[in-house]
């Protein structure tokens, strides 16, 4: 009786060295993006100090909400205050 290896092989992982190998070589990328992603936050939020100290910031808050109703089902695109109105683009 023939036996089909191809689905086995596709299947199940590898055994015996190989597989602790790669589960080797897996953990060690990990702690390195790992340790790069760290890197990146500390580095981002560094900029995103000097960035505040150099052009100062203001805060964004949310003072209300709204719903908007259109005649149609429609989908926001956009919105803009333009003297003292706030146009409200959408997509039908």
């Amino acid at each position: 009786m023939d036996r089909d290896i191809t689905a086995t092989a596709t299947t199940t992982p590898p055994q015996g060295p190989e597989g602790d190998v790669d589960a080797g070589a897996y953990e060690v990328l990990r702690r390195r993006l790992s340790a790069q992603a760290g890197e990146l936050v500390r580095r981002a939020e560094a900029l995103n100090v000097r960035r505040t100290e150099e052009f100062g910031s203001t805060e964004l808050r949310l003072l209300a909400t709204e719903q908007v109703r259109t005649e149609h089902a429609s989908v926001p695109r956009d919105l803009v205050a333009v003297g003292g109105q706030l146009l409200f683009g959408f997509e039908r």
